[in-house]
């Protein structure tokens, strides 16, 4: 998604010059309003943020901040070279130690993970809108920008899941990141002893299915969230929930050093392929626990190993899961469809099965490699086995 915002062609000089004009101007008047926390001004909360940075390996912590405002809200803001983090006191008050530690790990996931200058376009369109100050930027640029907001939104969206999944690494308690979710959904603090993630869970359930209930709930939920820098709180946790269900936290923090490796290196590489593996290996999970009644935490190791490192399901619960193959085809010039077949052995019967992944059908959204395999070959079609007994 941040590479088809980069290809987008005003993208990359109306963000420079919207952020070369403003963002020194908000980033004084941010650090004008705001108390500068450091080991001496602050020791206790700048304990735990060293403890976040030393989670996610951040060896030069950037700058900082705590700002006076009742909002549930923290952000990381500024540009690559100097970033800065920022939380509301009405947080600070509002969450206990490991929730903090949670929320810090996710604002500095938006620094790792590159997003600062994004994010800092964000704050300066919502605030500029809000202050009357558009006019500042040419009326070019304006036209732009209200063109090119609604997928610098969807965007940040699915760039909170990622930050969150930070944030549990550096705090490692997915009960304290569904409290924190919570809080920000709105729980009150005089009940914050009685809090129960599992009904928080419970209720992003019944949220999909409403959602998922007909077309036209489904398309009001999407327009709700057009202009939305984040998605609804419910779904955060429940993705969260999800990724620690399917193996990942657990790959990461327990996993042997070669297996991190691996991953690490998919991860960091091609950008596309790894969102791509990522859903393979969801949607397999899913077959195992719906068509071979393996549980979750059983079949998704099994899984992880058998995409990523080559490993073999024959003698496991999921032995019955016999080839696993992608296929890419291309449906027009600039479109394609991304779809999985499993052959699964079924009372001692070879079964077919397919399933349509639900990745994006540009072009120019495809892994580097696929779209290097379908410009050598020439062909319409492009099948990789991923698993064979």
């Amino acid at each position: 998604m941040l590479a088809r915002l980069e290809r987008m062609p005003l993208y990359p000089s109306v963000s420079s010059q919207v952020v070369g004009i403003m963002e020194k101007s908000f980033e004084v008047d941010l650090i004008g309003r705001s108390f500068h926390v450091t080991q001496k001004s602050l020791p206790k909360f700048y304990s735990l943020y060293l403890q976040a940075c030393n989670s996610l390996c951040v060896d030069s912590p950037p700058a900082l901040y705590i700002k006076q405002s009742p909002e549930f809200n923290a952000m990381a803001f500024g540009l690559e070279d100097r970033p800065l983090i920022f939380f509301n006191a009405g947080l600070v008050d509002g969450c206990d130690d490991e929730e903090l530690v949670y929320i810090m790990g996710h604002e500095l996931g938006h620094i790792i993970s590159g997003h600062s200058r994004h994010n800092t376009l964000i704050y300066i369109i919502n605030n500029m809108a809000a202050m009357g100050m558009m006019g500042i930027v040419t009326a070019i640029a304006a036209q732009a920008l209200h063109t090119i907001t609604p997928l610098l939104m969807l965007w940040s969206r699915r760039s909170e899941y990622t930050c969150d999944r930070a944030g549990l690494l550096a705090c490692q308690s997915l009960e304290a990141a569904h409290r924190a979710n919570m809080k920000m959904a709105g729980v009150p603090k005089k009940y914050n002893d009685a809090m129960d993630p599992q009904s928080f869970l419970e209720q992003a359930e019944s949220f999909r299915e409403r959602v998922s209930g007909g077309w036209l709930s489904h398309k009001f939920a999407l327009l709700q969230q057009l202009y939305s820098s984040h998605p609804r709180t419910v779904e955060r946790s429940a993705e969260l929930q999800q990724w620690v269900d399917d193996g990942w936290y657990d790959e990461i923090v327990n996993g042997n050093p070669t297996s991190r490796a691996k991953l690490a290196k998919l991860l960091t590489g091609d950008s596309l392929l790894a969102e791509l593996l990522i859903l393979v290996s969801q949607s397999i999970i899913a077959v195992c626990v719906k068509e071979l009644n393996v549980s979750r935490d059983v079949a998704s190791p099994l899984v992880r190993q058998a995409i990523y490192e080559g490993g073999t399901l024959k003698d496991t619960p999921v032995q019955a899961l016999m080839k696993v193959e992608l296929v890419v085809e291309k449906t027009g010039s600039d479109t394609v469809r991304h779809e999985l077949v499993l052959l699964l052995n079924k009372q001692g019967n070879a079964v077919r099965q397919k399933y349509e992944l639900p990745m994006s059908e540009d072009w120019e959204d495809v892994a580097k490699d696929i779209r290097d395999e379908f410009l050598m070959k020439r062909e319409k079609q492009i099948i990789r086995q991923l698993y064979s007994v």
